[in-house]
């Protein structure tokens, strides 16, 4: 049961989303200022920089944003003060993640040393409040479940990532191979794929109009995922090989699951030619394509560029489409909800499709799609592609920044002409 009184002011989630594209844009700079040095290996602090860019930068502000915004609708949890708690969390997150990519690409231990310190409490902070908040919660569906979950994941990649940011910036002894491998698996898998897992159960069927999830499948699902990432765990922690490898099939297995039922699903939606759908369908086929990666790595398929394309796919393919598809529906959603709840019924409001015209998110699609081979491609080492997909990327993530400014536009217009109407009629305003 989807409780919409219960959602926060629209600048709650908003100030992160509107964020979120200038990252990927400041990524797309990066790569057109360090060219194929960038992705000539995932350990160069070129590449560093920007992968952390686009996790945290990119892909966390949209995250965080999402929670603040569905954890009071979908699990009826009301968060302590949000305008202020996403102030304060977009705030550290933003400062974190440009001082962390600046340390790493300048190799500066005092820059590290300032993000570690910012990064690691704005983060705990968060999965603190909202793991208190969910288990206050009078109810928690399979989604909420799955939440509780991946934030669970964002804490042990916050206590890993703290860890590395120690080494590098305190020389703290840890192994550093060993944490460097669980920081990104608990980072993309359990708190990436967790999270998008989680929320696909209830936007899909919503906003794509497909049959709902097979309940089984959402009972099971997170907890099985969650399953593989404990066993890598151990496999790292006791170094076996034979656990690592089955960690990893397990690890397989939940992201085919997650790709081919949703994949499943959009086949039967009634809209299959949204726009969301389409980004939503090129997520999974990178799901699946990282999936496919990884397993011929795993088999000993030995190739510079195989991770650094594996991680390329993941990110760009899966997470960019994700969050874009899932930006195209939520803003519009969000400023239709609260300019009607502010209208009161008396005054006419734009629809959905009016605030955000699908013509533009057309054309930002295409943009995406070429901005993905071209990462791909300089990925795997092909020459000139890296200023290319970095120019792309750019241009990619400015369109979605241009389409989200103009519905913001909109509402920012039709909410100070509903707040006119209704001081020249003597109503009170319920805009927030």
């Amino acid at each position: 049961m989807l409780s919409y009184d219960a959602a926060p002011p629209f600048s709650a989630p908003l100030r992160f989303f509107l964020t979120a594209p200038i990252f990927g844009m400041l990524a797309g700079l990066g790569l057109l200022l360090a060219g194929d040095l960038a992705l000539s290996s995932r350990w160069t602090p070129q590449a560093l920089a920007l992968t952390h860019l686009f996790t945290l930068g990119c892909l966390g502000q949209v995250m965080l944003g999402a929670l603040i915004q569905i954890l009071p609708v979908l699990a009826g949890c009301s968060l302590p003060q949000p305008k202020r708690f996403a102030w304060l969390t977009h705030l550290g997150l933003t400062a974190g993640a440009l001082i962390l990519a600046g340390g790493f690409w300048f190799g500066s231990p005092s820059s590290l040393q300032a993000a570690v310190g910012i990064l690691v409490p704005v983060l705990l902070g968060f999965v603190g409040l909202t793991l208190y908040a969910l288990m206050r919660a009078p109810h928690a569906d399979a989604s909420g479940k799955a939440i509780r979950w991946a934030l669970l994941s964002l804490l042990a990649t916050v206590l890993l990532g703290g860890s590395l940011g120690a080494l590098l910036g305190w020389g703290l002894s840890i192994p550093l191979q060993a944490t460097l491998h669980l920081h990104a698996a608990w980072g993309l898998g359990g708190w990436l794929i967790g999270l998008v897992g989680a929320v696909a159960f209830r936007v899909v069927p919503m906003f794509q109009l497909t049959p709902p999830y097979p309940p089984r499948f959402e009972r099971f699902w997170a907890p099985a995922l969650q399953c593989a990432l404990c066993l890598l765990t151990v496999a790292m922690i006791l170094q076996a090989p034979w656990l690592g490898l089955i960690s990893h099939l397990l690890l397989a297995a939940a992201l085919i699951a997650l790709a081919g039922m949703t994949y499943r699903l959009q086949r039967q939606s009634r809209r299959p030619q949204d726009v969301t759908t389409r980004f939503w369908s090129m997520a999974m086929l990178s799901l699946l394509t990282t999936v496919g990666l990884g397993i011929a790595e795993l088999a000993g398929l030995q190739h510079p560029a195989l991770p650094v394309l594996l991680g390329t796919v993941l990110m760009a393919g899966f997470g960019l489409s994700v969050i874009s598809g899932m930006l195209y529906k939520i803003v519009p959603f969000l400023a239709w909800l609260h300019l009607q709840r502010a209208a009161q019924r008396r005054y006419a409001i734009p629809n959905m499709r009016q605030i955000l015209a699908e013509p533009a998110m057309q054309q930002q699609l295409h943009s995406h799609w070429i901005a993905l081979v071209l990462l791909m491609a300089a990925a795997c080492g092909i020459p000139v592609c890296s200023w290319l997909g970095g120019m792309a990327l750019c241009v990619s993530q400015g369109w979605l920044l241009r389409n989200l400014i103009i519905a913001t536009r909109l509402y920012t217009v039709t909410r100070q002409r509903i707040a006119l109407a209704l001081h020249q009629d003597g109503l009170p305003s319920r805009l927030c």
